[in-house]
């Protein structure tokens, strides 16, 4: 019997469910364990999981049976409810005896004892128990689940398949009469191991999987420079894995796992979680269709201070090199991965966790796919395919340049979530440059030297809204900075953009359109043509349905040919705008409205304004008169150095500021 998913089941029992991730709150799939569906009874057996898994429901107050509900603490789920007196009684919870909450330093064999079982009357007896090790004490996170357990009954030993070193742990204990009737679980108890001796490979095992093999939970297990020819199969296991120095480039490319295009260099079971960390190795040579590095299996894993370089993924639909790691990658650098030969394809695929501060460069594939999480502070940067690709997700802080789609979109395609505060520059799609169909807020990115098409900023926008961006030197055949967005669109500065036939600014946009500038944008025919009706606007020309508040003029940018697209204290544009109560702060990050309502544009005018100290010159990092793409990779080979010019704020560490103070001035001449 089948559900049919018109709306979402909440705490209900179900048999089948087409997309049991659509499942509403503690709802859940399985049998209910009837006591004779045959025979038409359908009350509930002692160890039915709708018994005491139901919610409250006020109009609920007796069940078929005239019983008054809940007969203990909550409701059970379905018509009847479970009366463990009809079953013998339900017996006391058990007590927790040893460990002791508070324990700490235990060795890894333990055993768990708790107090005797008393039967609620003379006629039944304890016939098994069920123990339940976690790593949470909400016991979300299970280490062990025994089942129904007749040979362990007041007390269980573990060992150290199931206990890691330096953790801590949570248990607790239920009895089950020989009715079937369980106690109340007994109350959580807390302990914690002693630390432990770490692996040395080689030193204590010729090859890294020798020590995952030997290794307890929570072992950390030390690999010294060298190549090591393995596919490692994590086993289940927590276990911090590292090279002598993670943060060290020269301990990284030499410490080398090379995969000998066997399958996947590295393969978690699954279970893994977030104590398990991958660090400070190089990589290689792994070949698979999914997960040719890195096949997760949706671990929570750690990936850290890796290089993943070389591999080959197989397959003809999205063949992947890291597929479905779930916890936090960081501090990677992803290189020189997928096949040259086939369009499809991805670096990371299907990782629903962090992805922060990797560099994804120069693969054959999409940089990062069908990812649903947080994707921040990335280098996205020289890939043969989309830099992001159907990532529903909060998107922010990336740098996301010079990626060329020979399929779609060169920047990001069908994405949605939030897309914020990004250098989106340079990228080439056969249809669209920057931005494909994303579906949610495009706030605050710099959107500058893109090529498509269809749009060569942004493209095909139908839900969500556009905010407080600058789209400027984009290129399309139609529609040079924006395609097809007909979402809102407040406090842009839509600038310098061409189109080779028309639209430069914009075409066939509708919605409410609102603080834009557009400036210096050119097509042979018709710069803007949209639908939208355009209102607290500055327009140079050639618009259509130029509504109320529109103004036109020189908009006094401090420095447009350098690429400055601030607003002198003299523009028309300052307090031009009206109130737009969702638009809160400006592309720097100052709070709106500075002055007696907004400005026009994606800055507000600071009068007077901020100091700008540095000269467009000291951009031009390799001084050929332009600020491109050749000074951006000056300065991603000296991130987290404190190599100058690059330190452009003179924190001494070229970080995330230095890229955002360089990216005000991308694409403009130096002198």
């Amino acid at each position: 019997m089948y559900s049919y998913e018109s709306s979402i089941p909440q705490y209900c029992l179900l048999q089948v469910y087409r997309h049991p991730e659509n499942l509403g709150s503690d709802s859940r799939l399985g049998e209910a364990h009837f006591v004779n569906a045959t025979g038409g009874d359908y009350h509930l057996l002692p160890d039915s999981p709708a018994i005491n898994a139901g919610t409250s429901i006020a109009l609920a107050t007796t069940d078929l049976d005239g019983r008054a509900l809940p007969l203990e603490g909550a409701w059970d789920m379905g018509a009847y409810e479970f009366d463990p007196a009809e079953w013998g009684g339900r017996p006391a919870a058990p007590q927790n005896l040893l460990p002791r909450d508070g324990t700490t330093g235990l060795a890894l064999n333990v055993a768990l004892t708790a107090s005797a079982f008393i039967p609620p009357t003379g006629g039944v007896y304890h016939a098994a128990s069920r123990w339940q090790v976690s790593k949470r004490a909400d016991f979300s996170q299970l280490r062990l689940d025994s089942g129904a357990d007749p040979q362990h009954l007041t007390s269980l030993p573990l060992t150290g398949q199931v206990l890691g070193h330096d953790s801590s742990y949570y248990w607790r204990v239920s009895y089950l009469t020989d009715r079937g009737v369980a106690s109340p679980w007994s109350a959580a108890t807390s302990f914690s191991t002693a630390p432990t001796t770490a692996i040395h490979v080689p030193a204590d095992y010729a090859s890294i999987q020798a020590a995952i093999d030997a290794a307890a939970m929570g072992t950390e297990i030390v690999v010294s420079p060298g190549t090591y020819y393995e596919n490692l199969q994590m086993r289940g296991k927590e276990i911090l894995l590292h090279s002598l120095d993670p943060g060290n480039a020269t301990v990284v490319a030499g410490t080398i796992i090379d995969g000998s295009r066997m399958g996947p260099v590295v393969t978690f079971v699954g279970t893994e979680d977030e104590s398990t960390v991958v660090a400070g190795f190089t990589i290689r040579n792994g070949l698979a269709y999914n997960g040719a590095a890195i096949a997760g299996n949706r671990c929570r894993a750690q990936l850290r201070f890796n290089v993943i370089e070389d591999h080959v993924v197989s397959g003809y639909t999205s063949p992947s090199t890291v597929h479905r790691c779930n916890g936090i990658i960081e501090g990677n650098t992803l290189r020189r991965n997928g096949d040259p030969a086939w369009i499809f394809g991805s670096t990371l695929s299907e990782c629903d966790g962090v992805i922060r501060g990797n560099r994804i460069e120069s693969n054959f594939a999409i940089g990062i796919a069908f990812a649903h999480g947080l994707i921040e502070r990335n280098f996205i940067i020289d890939n043969g395919e989309s830099g992001l690709r159907g990532c529903e997700a909060v998107i922010q802080y990336n740098v996301i340049a010079r990626n060329q789609s020979r399929d779609r979109c060169g920047g990001l395609a069908y994405c949605g979530g939030t897309l914020q505060y990004n250098l989106i520059a340079d990228n080439v799609g056969p249809v669209a440059g920057g931005v494909y169909d994303f579906e949610g807020t495009i706030a605050y990115n710099r959107v500058v030297g893109n090529q498509g098409s269809d749009g060569g900023g942004i493209s095909v926008v139908e839900t969500g809204s556009i905010v407080g961006n600058l789209i400027a030197g984009n290129r399309g055949t139609r529609g040079g900075g924006l395609y097809f967005c007909n979402v809102p669109c407040y406090n842009n500065t839509i600038v310098n953009n061409v189109a080779t036939d028309i639209g430069a600014a914009a075409f066939n946009s509708t919605a409410s359109w609102a603080n834009n500038i557009f400036w210096g944008n050119v097509s042979p025919r018709s710069p803007m043509h949209f639908g939208a009706t355009l209102t607290y606007s500055l327009i140079q020309d050639g618009a259509y349905n130029v509504g109320v508040g529109c103004i036109q003029g020189d908009p006094q940018f401090v420095d447009a040919a350098h690429g400055d697209y601030h607003l002198l204290p003299g523009s028309p544009c300052v307090n031009a705008g009206t109130s737009i109560a969702s638009v809160t702060a400006d592309l720097d990050g100052v709070l709106r409205p500075v002055g007696a309502t907004w400005d026009i544009g994606a800055y507000e005018c600071q009068n007077p304004p901020s100091p700008r100290p540095v000269p467009a010159a000291a951009y031009d990092l390799n001084s050929d008169g332009n600020v491109d793409g050749l000074d951006l990779m000056m300065l991603l080979e000296h991130y987290h150095t404190a190599q100058k010019p690059m330190d452009m704020d003179n924190s001494g560490r070229i970080d995330c500021m230095d890229l955002i103070i360089f990216s005000q001035h991308w694409r403009a001449p130096s002198r």
